[in-house]
């Protein structure tokens, strides 16, 4: 039998329009960042998602979740942003231990970085991509960034994070090769922040 598009109010929560383009679009832009931290990409395409997901954190994750991919999120396991997630993606749910991605909406009231996946000496890639939605990407407390891709430095200055946010990051940018990958949207905006990249605050 047919799967039928879950719906959010009273309209059809659609995904990309043109599932092949858009996609190519939206990984580019994540490759983009992720080569060059600190840059802030901005991704037009329509893409109604569902609250309390912003554009770009749809687009990330209709780009590489698939029914492979274990995700944990703070939106709840039973609501149209989960709805819409399984059924345009084929996801699973998890719990934060186990998460392939984390994608978090509320962060201020976030689980520590630690709490997901960093990986495993033998298999530093089995860690969690977090995917992190911020108020803005360009006026919280910056952090100066330098590390490979950067030329001398850069900055990010993410806001809405917790107080601690940074602080228990350095502590597991200390244990590379394991680590965590970051990606930061807001609207249809997304920055990146790899596990190789260094903060000073």
């Amino acid at each position: 039998m047919a799967q039928s598009a879950p719906v959010f109010g009273s309209t059809l929560a659609p995904g990309f329009s043109d599932p092949v383009h858009d996609a190519q679009a939206a990984f580019r832009a994540i490759l983009e960042t992720m080569s060059r931290p600190g840059k802030i990409a901005d991704l037009s395409l329509p893409l109604p998602a569902p609250p309390p997901l912003n554009p770009a954190s749809a687009a990330v994750c209709l780009t590489l979740l698939d029914y492979d991919t274990r995700l944990w999120t703070d939106a709840g396991t039973e609501t149209a942003a989960s709805q819409w997630l399984t059924f345009h993606t084929g996801c699973r749910f998890c719990e934060a231990p186990q998460a392939d991605v984390a994608l978090i909406t509320a962060p201020h009231g976030m689980p520590d970085l630690e709490t997901f996946p960093v990986g495993e000496p033998e298999r530093p890639e089995a860690s969690a991509l977090v995917i992190i939605q911020v108020e803005d990407l360009q006026t919280g407390p910056g952090v100066h960034l330098h590390g490979p891709g950067i030329e001398s430095r850069a900055r990010l200055a993410p806001l809405g994070l917790p107080p601690t946010f940074w602080t228990r990051r350095l502590d597991i940018v200390g244990r590379y090769p394991l680590g965590i990958d970051l990606v930061f949207t807001c609207g249809a905006s997304l920055a990146s922040l790899p596990r190789t990249t260094r903060t000073e605050v």
